[in-house]
């Protein structure tokens, strides 16, 4: 079920490109796009612990107070460091690119397992595994082919590097901040996720206040329309598909070849976005070279899933 709720975080996610895109078409400020984001989900996950049989706000609050710092640093890597980059590289490039690059978080989360974990033996079954290889680099020859056949037709080459660059940060500062916090988060006292979502925006909130401030200097209040698709992307992204995701997450936490795999499954929200662009932004119907880009993605996705099942069942 983990990789279920993997994809179907996917889809959400893939609506945070395609609202951000429309909010750089209506001229809003980039800053107010991502603070936005975060400063409507608070409320959103406020209400999520509140009505959980047992409210975890003491346990929150005492969760943090013992490791107060790791939190705020790690909180703010897991969000203020991927969304930040993300939304200022939405208003560089179209969605589909954006996307598409977002997907090397798909080997950033294993490339970095190792580097955090604490003894020798764990840095050493944390590593990429052959089979995992060659489905990350399946999935990413389907990325690249999407993406270089867009990029011959409509991108600026030093735009399309300092997107690049953008997206690398928030590529490698999504899986980083999630796994630390996971490890932050275990013991006695461990929250469920609900509440560590809650626990990172808390930590977070002051990053978007300031973010908030700077784009009303810039630009003043975000308009109507601006706060209508916020709103939109704080509930789809942010409430339902970070909920997904990090469920997905925290099921598979402990066999890190199937944490791999559940954020192996955010490459189909190069699909996803492909598709809804063509219904709300206009975009035109995939070509060849994207649908063999697509096919490359979903079979590097099908060999993934195929090879945990048989793991499973051989142990």
């Amino acid at each position: 079920m983990d990789i279920f709720w993997g994809i179907l975080s996917a889809f959400f996610f893939s609506l945070t490109f395609v609202l951000n895109q429309s909010m750089s078409y209506i001229g809003g400020n980039w800053l107010w796009t991502a603070s936005l984001r975060f400063l409507f989900m608070l409320p959103l996950f406020i209400l999520v612990v509140a009505f959980q049989k047992n409210r975890g706000f003491r346990r929150i609050y005492n969760v943090i107070k013992i490791n107060w710092k790791s939190w705020v640093i790690w909180s703010n890597v897991g969000f203020a460091f991927f969304y930040i980059p993300l939304t200022l590289a939405s208003t560089l490039v179209p969605a589909w690119i954006v996307a598409s690059t977002w997907q090397l978080t798909i080997i950033a989360g294993s490339l970095i397992a190792p580097l955090i974990e604490e003894t020798p033996e764990k840095k050493r079954n944390s590593r990429i595994s052959k089979n995992d290889f060659f489905c990350f680099i399946i999935i990413l020859i389907g990325i690249t082919i999407i993406e270089l056949q867009q990029i011959s037709l409509k991108c600026n080459i030093l735009t399309l590097f300092i997107a690049l660059g953008l997206m690398i940060i928030s590529a490698f500062s999504y899986p980083l901040g999630n796994r630390k916090i996971m490890k932050i988060n275990k013991g006695g006292l461990s929250l469920n996720t609900g509440e560590r979502i809650l626990a990172m925006l808390i930590c977070s909130t002051p990053v978007w206040l300031i973010c908030s401030c700077i784009g009303f200097l810039q630009n003043g209040m975000p308009s109507e329309e601006q706060l209508v698709l916020s709103i939109s992307v704080a509930v789809f992204s942010g409430l339902i598909a970070t909920y997904l995701f990090f469920y997905a997450t925290h099921l598979s936490q402990k066999n890190k070849n199937r944490l791999a795999t559940v954020e192996a499954t955010q490459s189909l929200e190069v699909i996803f976005t492909m598709l809804l662009g063509v219904l709300f932004l206009g975009d035109t119907l995939p070509n060849i070279s994207k649908i063999i880009g697509i096919l490359f993605v979903l079979i590097g996705m099908v060999l993934k899933v195929l090879q945990i099942n048989v793991y499973r069942r051989n142990y």
